[in-house]
C-alpha cells in the first residue's frame, strides 16, 4: 500500500501512442493538482476483483480519457468488477470520450447503452467527458449531470498561458496514419495532393499503432504495411510511434499536422498549432466541433445512411453495413484540405486564433473537477 491517501487510476495505455500520451497528461495533472495523493496504477481493460482490497483503502477510483462511452461500456470496455457493488469508493470518469460510427444525427439519438452499462454510469460518482458529442450522447440517455472539460491530452504544462503559434510559411508538414483500411486510399491521395501543392516543405508520416503485427496488431496488418510500403514509394520520411509517447517530441517543430489520428490532433492543438483532422469515426469529429476549428469528415453519406441508425447492434447490423450502400469514404478530400490550408494561409490562420483561451479556460475547470474528488 502506499505510504500515503491514494487514487487508483485506471488506464488504456496498450499500444495506441495516444493512449500513452492521455495517461502521461492525466499524471501530471493529478500531481500538479493533487499532489495530497499517490497514483496506484492499473489498465481499464484488466478486471480488478483480484485488487479490491487496494481499490476500496483508496480515496477514489478514477477511470483517465478512452472512448469507453459505448453501448458495451460495462463490462466490455471497462470490466472493474463482476460486481458493481463491491467497489465502495467514488468512482470518477475524467475526461471520456465516445466511440460512434457512423456519426450523424440519427444515429446519435437512436443510441442506447446496454442495461449493464446505464448500471455502471449510474455508480459513477462523477463524470467529465472530452468533447461536446459525449456529453449530448450520455445527457440523450438520461445522464445529466456530465461536466465537459475536454481530453486530459489537452493540458500540457509547458504551453499553458501560452498563445497560439501560427506559422509565417509553411516548411514542415506532419501526416498521421488512419486507424481502419478503409481509409488508406483517401490517405494516400491527400499524401499526394498536399506533397505536389508544398514541393517544398519536409514531410512526415506517423504511425500512431506502428506498422509491424504483433499480439495487438493482428487485423488488416498486411494492408497497413501495404501502406507503408506506398509511402517509402514517395520517399516520405515514416516514423512508428507505437508505445512510445516521447516520440512526440519530434514533430514539436512541425508547422501543422493532417491526418486521422485524434491524440496527435489533440498533441497540435495542446501545443497550440494548427492542424487539420480527418474523421474516421466520432473521436476526431467531436474534438475539431467541440474546439470550433477546421475539421473533415472522411466519409459521406450513402442511400441507406439514414435506416442504419435504428437497428439494433449486432451481426444483423454488420452485415446490413457491409453489404447496402451506407457510407462511403470521400474521395474528393484531397482537394477540399488543400482549399481550407490555402484559405487559412490567406488569413494568417485567423481559424485557429483563440484556440489558446478555449484550452487555459478549460484547464481551470478540469482543475476544478479534479479538486472535487475526495
Amino acid at each position: 500500500m502506499p505510504g500515503k491517501d491514494y487514487y487508483v487510476v485506471l488506464h488504456g495505455a496498450r499500444k495506441n501512442v495516444g493512449d500513452f500520451l492521455i495517461r502521461q497528461r492525466s499524471v501530471e495533472l493529478f500531481n500538479n493538482i493533487r499532489p495530497d495523493r499517490e497514483l496506484v496504477q492499473f489498465p481499464h481493460w484488466e478486471p480488478l476483483d483480484d485488487k479490491l482490497d487496494i481499490v476500496n483503502n483508496s480515496k477514489a477510483l478514477v477511470i483517465m480519457g478512452s472512448p469507453g462511452v459505448q453501448e458495451h461500456a460495462y463490462p466490455g470496455v471497462y470490466p472493474v468488477t463482476k460486481n458493481l457493488d463491491d467497489i465502495k469508493v467514488p468512482i470518477v470518469l475524467l475526461g471520456v470520450g465516445a466511440y460512434l460510427f457512423p456519426f450523424n444525427e440519427r444515429n446519435m439519438t437512436s443510441f442506447r447503452f446496454s442495461k449493464k452499462s446505464i448500471g455502471f454510469f449510474k455508480k459513477c460518482d462523477l463524470i467529465s467527458v472530452r468533447d461536446a458529442f459525449t456529453k449530448r450522447l450520455l445527457n440523450i440517455n438520461g445522464f445529466e449531470h456530465v461536466e465537459m472539460l475536454g481530453c486530459p491530452a489537452w493540458y500540457y504544462y509547458d504551453y499553458l498561458n501560452k498563445p497560439v503559434s501560427l506559422p509565417k510559411e509553411i516548411k514542415k508538414i506532419v501526416f498521421s496514419v488512419p486507424q481502419k483500411k478503409y481509409f488508406y486510399k483517401q490517405f494516400l491521395s491527400i499524401l499526394d495532393a498536399v506533397k505536389e501543392h508544398f514541393p517544398n516543405a519536409q514531410l512526415k508520416v506517423i504511425f500512431n499503432r506502428g506498422f509491424v503485427k504483433d499480439k495487438l496488431t493482428t487485423e488488416d496488418s498486411a494492408a497497413l504495411y501495404n501502406c507503408k510500403l506506398e509511402i517509402e514509394k514517395r520517399g516520405i520520411e515514416i516514423d512508428d510511434f507505437a508505445y512510445s509517447v516521447e516520440k512526440f517530441i519530434t514533430i514539436e517543430d512541425f508547422d501543422i499536422h493532417i491526418g486521422y489520428r485524434l491524440h496527435t490532433q489533440i498533441f497540435f492543438c495542446s501545443i497550440r498549432k494548427p492542424t487539420y483532422v480527418v474523421a474516421e469515426d466520432c473521436r476526431s469529429w467531436s474534438n475539431y466541433h467541440t474546439l470550433s476549428l477546421p475539421g473533415f469528415s472522411g466519409i459521406i453519406d450513402q442511400a441507406f445512411s439514414t435506416i442504419l441508425p435504428y437497428m439494433k447492434n449486432g451481426f444483423f447490423k454488420n452485415a446490413v453495413f457491409k453489404t447496402l450502400p451506407v457510407v462511403k469514404p470521400d474521395m474528393k478530400l484531397a482537394g477540399k484540405i488543400i482549399d481550407r490550408i490555402d484559405y487559412d494561409i490567406s488569413t494568417n490562420f485567423a481559424a485557429f486564433e483563440g484556440l489558446d483561451k478555449k484550452i487555459d479556460s478549460n484547464y481551470l475547470l478540469t482543475k476544478k473537477f479534479i479538486e472535487q474528488i475526495p
